[in-house]
């Protein structure tokens, strides 16, 4: 009876198979797959263990998607995010060589220790913006088919706030080469975005860096749009490391 029973769960697992997808302890128990059952398959060679909580079969080849896949229906607003969502959208400095992969959340967790490990992750739990609707949210950080139907990525515009809102994790002067490789933004989207964005600093340091880049005639679209940046002063910027940068009022394309 207990054979039988083992494979009746074995062939449900088969059933909801995705390959390159793990399966969670979570998944394992909505099937009736107890923490005992799913060890009794690590011991038979019918499942292989990846990590703690995170199980797939023996011959599947998981990759950094796939794990990603698997935790972003427990975490909300999780999505590709920063510098890692520029280069999903083609604007990177080297196409070939992303190092790390910045993912976003809305809730305080951490990724498992072995899956930033291995896969090379870094989790920012963040609530930079503060979106009038869903729609609003969703259309900003879409799916790229080319990379993933499971994992939402954000579009170049959000991806330039949330770099700047991480600054202190970066390089400025990459960051300030990929303002420039970024061409066409949409300004709606824009405008949208940066009425969102609670954050002052990073309204500020968005001016500062579209202005020296030429992205677009800053002052012109933030008087257009009602977008405010705080004092007529200066602003001292610490990007930690005792590093700084002096941000500068918006000034006039040709001033």
């Amino acid at each position: 009876m207990k054979k039988s029973y083992d494979r009746q769960r074995l062939k449900l697992l088969l059933q909801q198979w995705r390959p390159g997808l793990p399966f969670t302890m979570a998944d394992l128990r909505s099937m009736d797959i107890s923490h005992q059952l799913a060890a009794y398959y690590v011991n038979h060679g019918w499942l292989r263990r990846i990590g703690q909580g995170f199980y797939c079969f023996p011959n599947d080849q998981i990759d950094m998607l796939g794990v990603l896949s698997s935790i972003q229906k427990d975490v909300p607003d999780f999505h590709i995010a920063s510098k890692t969502a520029l280069a999903w959208n083609g604007i990177s400095q080297n196409l070939y060589f992303q190092p790390q992969s910045i993912v976003w959340g809305e809730e305080a967790r951490v990724i498992p220790v072995w899956m930033m490990r291995q896969f090379n992750i870094r989790y920012s739990c963040s609530h930079l913006f503060d979106f009038q609707s869903e729609k609003d949210d969703l259309s900003t950080r879409p799916y790229i088919s080319q990379f993933s139907n499971t994992v939402s990525c954000s579009c170049p515009e959000r991806a330039l706030l949330e770099m700047l809102y991480e600054l202190k994790h970066l390089d400025v002067e990459e960051v300030q080469n990929l303002f420039e490789l970024v061409q066409y933004p949409r300004e709606s989207v824009l405008a949208m975005l940066l009425h969102a964005c609670r954050s002052l600093k990073v309204i500020r340091l968005f001016a500062h860096f579209s202005q020296r880049s030429g992205l677009l005639d800053v002052k012109t679209f933030y008087e257009a749009e009602g977008i405010k940046t705080g004092s007529e002063t200066s602003w001292q910027i610490s990007l930690g490391n005792g590093r700084k940068m002096t941000v500068s009022p918006i000034r006039g394309r040709h001033a």
